[in-house]
């Protein structure tokens, strides 16, 4: 591992975040966590201002860079709505080169947004973290433009894998589910939490207890779920006839409501991403 990190920091000398919200503080902190980049190499442009981290250089503006500056590896976390800007802004500063590797976490916007305002020879990788890279379980679907070289796509994976599990992508339009599924999921898992935590206030269970057993419920859930490959056998076994997990799942199963609800969310969250593209 320390002869990649070695191999890594070597292809890699200058790493530039442009952005840095909520996911790309995430990223940054787990890099240095981790050791795969030292906080003197890298620089971040327009961060927000709650997520500084100490030590690492923030500019406002690429103007402010030093003019020999020079990007090897650019981290793209600006929001997609802002994108367009800030991109011909950084296109214009001549601070990258044909050799830079572009690493985009922003939803929706796909190769094609990236080759009309570099080129089509820019080397972009483009990926959908969540959120659980900061308990180094996230999930990064990710998909790279025909010029990243195997070696490049090897250096995404190291840089990432002690984090997250990555998945290359066969077809770029996956990405619209990955997103809905993967990158919005854990929004959707905080949710039951808190409804679940609502209802349990409501039948007098204390607020202080019923925070505690929902986050001990959904933690053991998961550590059941992550050894069983039969999620029905699970079900089964806490399921029983005219019991009382029977009446919650029958209801919840009428007419296939939970069913048609979650459905109806996803494909919303999949319209969405269709739209930013």
């Amino acid at each position: 591992m320390f002869n990649n990190y070695i191999e890594i920091n070597f292809m890699f000398k200058n790493i530039l975040f442009l952005g840095c919200g909520n996911m790309g503080r995430a990223i940054l902190q787990k890099i240095l966590e981790n050791n795969i980049f030292q906080d003197n190499q890298i620089t971040v442009v327009k961060p927000s201002s709650n997520n500084l981290i100490a030590n690492v250089n923030y500019q406002n503006s690429l103007n402010l860079l030093h003019g020999s500056y020079q990007a090897d590896l650019v981290f793209i976390c600006v929001k997609p709505q802002d994108s367009e800007q800030v991109l011909n802004e950084l296109f214009a500063s001549k601070i990258t080169n044909p050799n830079t590797i572009f690493i985009s976490i922003m939803a929706g916007k796909n190769l094609k947004f990236f080759q009309k305002i570099f080129s089509k020879k820019v080397k972009i990788i483009r990926c959908m973290p969540n959120i659980l890279v900061k308990e180094n379980n996230g999930i990064i679907p990710y998909f790279t433009s025909k010029n990243v070289s195997a070696i490049e796509q090897d250096f995404f994976e190291k840089i990432f894998n002690n984090f997250a599990s990555c998945l290359a992508l066969d077809d770029e339009k996956l990405f619209h589910a990955y997103t809905a599924l993967f990158g919005s999921g854990p929004a959707y898992v905080f949710l039951i939490a808190s409804l679940l935590i609502e209802i349990a206030i409501e039948l007098k269970v204390e607020k202080n207890i019923a925070v505690k057993l929902v986050k001990k419920l959904l933690f053991g859930s998961t550590q059941l779920l992550n050894n069983s490959d039969d999620i029905s056998q699970l079900l089964a076994m806490i399921t029983s006839a005219k019991g009382t997990t029977a009446s919650a799942l029958e209801a919840l199963n009428k007419n296939n409501n939970l069913q048609k609800l979650l459905r109806k969310a996803i494909m919303s969250a999949v319209k969405t991403s269709k739209k930013l593209a």
